[in-house]
């Protein structure tokens, strides 16, 4: 799966837009990288989500971000937000279902 999402940062600073790919490992893992663009080579960061423990949910407010929800692992909490309604849908539900990850 792919696409933009604007992400929070880490600690103080203003929210990036980032395009986001998510693979699926071997292991079943998720490798999540993020870049400032589709054509751009360059990574700018990227994370591992094991699904056996991470969360997935839609608990931002949206006068924090519009469209928000949030990826918990055990090093981190990143906050994203969503282009519209149907993309965080889609987004949450690639995250959390491993059913939908194995029709990719």
């Amino acid at each position: 799966m792919e696409g933009y999402l604007n992400k929070a940062p880490s600690f103080f600073g203003q929210w990036r837009r980032r395009y986001f790919t998510v693979a699926l490992q071997g292991d079943g893992q998720l490798m999540v990288r993020y870049f400032t663009g589709p054509d751009c080579k360059e990574e700018k960061g990227s994370f591992k989500l094991d699904p056996r423990e991470a969360s997935v949910a839609m608990d931002v407010p949206d006068g924090v971000v519009p469209y928000g929800f949030s990826v918990s692992i055990p090093s981190r909490r990143y906050v994203f937000g969503a282009e519209n309604v149907e993309d965080r849908k889609r987004w949450m539900a690639f995250l959390s279902d491993p059913k939908l990850r194995e029709q990719q």
